[in-house]
């Protein structure tokens, strides 16, 4: 590859002679040439000879080499005069490499990130109409750095740089993953520390192409890369984790983006270095059930029992919370040797195991969230008998569950028991017009297939004026669409009237019902509000959040 970069150079005349596996070449006068050992390879080595008077072609013409300035690149990279410092050298090369990586980003219509940007995009724009196309600003970087002399002088920022020019525009997986190794192991030889940005792209590098079944050999992966050296100590030959701090930031920011990947790589870095005391196992348990790894979640649990720890009341709710999503755990192996358990009976055992530390209701209300993902509705009847035994409060969550458990068993009698006791309740429901509470039995009618149910109870909150929000109101057009039109259309005027912009979907829905019914008037309206909408020529504001209290309200309809 040398060779073929010389051959092509304007500045050099290159004569590559090849026979077998030999090359014969001189460059700066030195002459390339390895004597083969193989049997029969004399030959080769003597008809490789009949061309030394070719050498001499290789010598570079020492005008090139005097004057810096005007010494076009060679294999990439500015070459200046023989004495010519390193140092200022080193500079010349790598504001050459910075210079075709804004190139390239503008060509590719992509910007550094503002901590990074030297320019401003306008001037940047202006530089590259001056400049021609560089040369690849790998080729550039492996170029300057395969001495390792030039990585001694080489400053953190160009390979902060280059480590978020190729997490940029590297679009092949394994490509990008084997320069951010590349640009890893240069830091560590030239004394250079990643920060905590730089590990931060290749964990995000890690996590754009990596996928979930290859979390094991990626996780081998970060562990090998984290074991080059003292990265963030100040002992030389400590591992990455050797910062206290660094894995719990890394594991929250990636819990924030929900990025499953990067949160088990990151957890699985975390059991390999530390030895996890209780606030570790809470803030990996914490991500671990926020990004719905239950099966993750239940074997670190165990491990902190093996390790002979006492979990918190955090951790016991994080457990019982990825328990309520998942029917079936793999709590011991992977795939066809895995060990199979329900997640009911696994939550009962959490909570036996809890009971004794914590006499806690949120313990009884996740439990139930369990029994409802099973459908058990006997079993969350006997769990909340128990709880009025030892005298515990039975939270709105709880009966919250069991309502919707009376639904699905087709129950309607106690369903509608409960709700007018809930209603008449001013210590579990202080506000009889809460539009949360309205919303979960929305959603709980809605879910059980009980449409009219839904009709009805959208109607008495029209009478309490309650204000629901956009998804729920967008729910009850797409389910009475098709089973009473011009209900959905009651729904939509709704809408209009609580000053709720509907979704592009919602308004393809009732165009279609106002059609299909011939509703010319009501048509005529409809089109005028979308002319006055494209008048205005502005994103409509977002309905805000619901405000929900802890997760009183979120619960699995499924």
């Amino acid at each position: 590859m040398l060779l073929l970069l010389l051959r092509n150079h304007p500045a050099r005349r290159l004569t590559t002679l090849t026979a077998g596996n030999t090359l014969l070449g001189r460059v700066h006068g030195a002459p390339l040439l390895r004597r083969p050992s193989a049997p029969g390879a004399g030959f080769l080595c003597w008809k490789a000879c009949q061309y030394s008077s070719l050498a001499a072609a290789f010598q570079p013409e020492p005008a090139y080499l005097q004057d810096a300035h005007s010494y076009p690149a060679l294999f990439g990279v500015h070459c200046g005069s023989r004495d010519q410092p390193i140092q200022e050298l080193v500079k010349q090369q790598a504001a050459e490499l910075r210079e075709a990586m804004d190139w390239y980003l503008l060509d590719e219509n992509l910007a550094w990130p503002a901590d990074q940007r030297r320019n401003s995009q306008s001037d940047l724009v202006d530089r590259r109409e001056l400049l021609s196309r560089p040369e690849d600003p790998w080729v550039l970087y492996i170029s300057l750095t395969h001495d390792p002399e030039n990585l001694r002088h080489c400053d953190r920022e160009l390979f902060s740089e280059v480590l978020t020019y190729i997490f940029l525009i590297v679009d092949s997986p394994q490509v990008c993953l084997d320069r951010c190794t590349r640009i890893l192991i240069d830091m560590y030889e030239s004394g250079v520390k990643p920060s905590n940005k730089d590990w931060i792209r290749v964990l995000r590098a890690y996590s754009r192409w990596g996928k979930v079944s290859d979390v094991h050999y990626m996780a081998g992966e970060a562990k090998r890369l984290s074991r080059l050296g003292a990265m963030f100590s100040s002992q030389p030959g400590m591992p990455l984790a050797s910062e206290p701090t660094l894995f719990p930031h890394l594991l929250q920011t990636y819990t924030d983006e929900q990025s499953l990947f990067a949160v088990k790589m990151i957890v699985a870095e975390m059991k390999s270095f530390f030895r996890l005391d209780g606030p570790l196992y809470q803030a990996i348990l914490e991500a671990l059930a926020q990004v719905q790894d239950t099966n993750e979640a239940y074997r670190t649990y165990t491990e902190l029992l093996k390790d002979g720890l006492i979990p918190s009341h955090a951790i016991y709710k994080n457990v019982l919370y990825a328990l309520s999503l998942r029917k079936i755990v793999e709590t011991s192996g992977h795939g066809s040797d895995s060990a199979l358990q329900p997640s009911d009976a696994l939550a009962e055992q959490v909570l036996a195991h809890a009971l004794p530390h914590f006499l806690d209701a949120s313990l009884f209300a996740y439990t139930m969230r369990v029994y409802a993902r099973h459908n058990k509705l006997s079993h969350a009847e006997a769990l909340t008998a128990h709880m009025q035994r030892i005298g515990l409060h039975v939270e709105l969550r709880i009966v919250l569950t069991l309502y919707l458990l009376n639904l699905r068993h087709n129950r309607l009698d106690n369903a509608r028991k409960i709700y007018r006791s809930l209603m008449a309740d001013r210590t579990r429901l202080p506000d009889p017009c809460d539009a949360a509470f309205h919303r979960f039995i929305l959603i709980a009618h809605l879910s059980c297939g009980r449409n009219f149910d839904a009709l009805i109870q959208f109607w008495r909150t029209k009478t309490m004026g309650v204000k629901l929000d956009a998804k729920s109101l967008s729910m009850l057009v797409d389910h009475f669409a098709e089973w009473r039109p011009l209900r959905a259309h009651e729904v939509y005027v709704r809408m209009l009237q609580l000053e709720i912009e509907p979704s592009a979907t919602t308004k393809r829905v009732i165009r279609a019902i106002l059609e299909a019914n011939n509703m010319e008037e009501e048509l005529a309206e409809f089109d005028r509000r979308e002319r006055e909408a494209d008048a205005k020529q502005e994103t409509p504001p977002l309905a805000p959040p619901m405000p929900l209290v802890g997760d009183m309200y979120n619960e699995d309809f499924d």
